[in-house]
């Protein structure tokens, strides 16, 4: 697997929403590291971001690495192999969430200041720095967000990509009160 770099990531402020479309097809060889995207910073006062797929549930996490001060978000619902799902970290300026098909799966006190990252690039299927924790499955609709989006705007995100002809419908011929005009998508 080959991890894709993001440049220009730079430093973030809080608030951010990171999400991924991502269809899991095996696991990391450690079993562990299933990243989806990832940045790694190991220099004082940095942050690092993760979603990763561990042996259960999903995780967002992001730490500082001067005294190790860690925030973790764990997800309760395993994202299975062979479909789709959007897995999203939502940072807001006093707790980070995680989100999977626009559902809330679990949430963590970032009250301290995950806001900034030492990477200029932010690996997308692989931790930015970490060579063993490739992503093994395809990603779509990558995006970096600077406003940590709420689970409704998230949810309807995920619904319109998996499945708009469920989410939205559009009526066809249509005339006005006075006959006439056709609309028509």
């Amino acid at each position: 697997s080959s991890i894709l770099q993001v440049a220009g990531m730079g430093r973030r402020t809080k608030p951010y929403t990171i999400c991924a479309f991502f269809n899991r097809t095996g696991n990391s060889p450690t079993g562990t590291q299933n990243h989806i995207f990832g940045d790694t910073a190991y220099t004082p006062d940095a942050v690092t971001v993760d979603l990763v797929i561990p042996s259960s549930g999903l995780l967002v996490d992001a730490y500082t690495d001067s005294g190790y001060t860690y925030y973790v978000a764990t997800g309760t619902t395993q994202p299975g192999l062979g479909s789709w799902h959007q897995g999203c970290m939502v940072v807001s300026t006093s707790n980070i969430y995680v989100i999977l098909d626009g559902v809330q799966q679990g949430s963590g006190s970032a009250s301290a200041t995950p806001n900034a990252s030492a990477e200029t690039w932010m690996g997308v299927g692989g931790d930015g720095a970490a060579t063993n924790s490739n992503w093994y499955g395809l990603i779509s609709e990558f995006t970096i967000d600077t406003t940590n989006r709420s689970v409704n705007w998230l949810n309807a995100r995920y619904k319109n990509v998996i499945s708009p002809a469920t989410f939205w419908s559009a009526t066809y011929d249509l005339t006005n009160g006075g006959g006439g005009g056709t609309f028509t998508i």
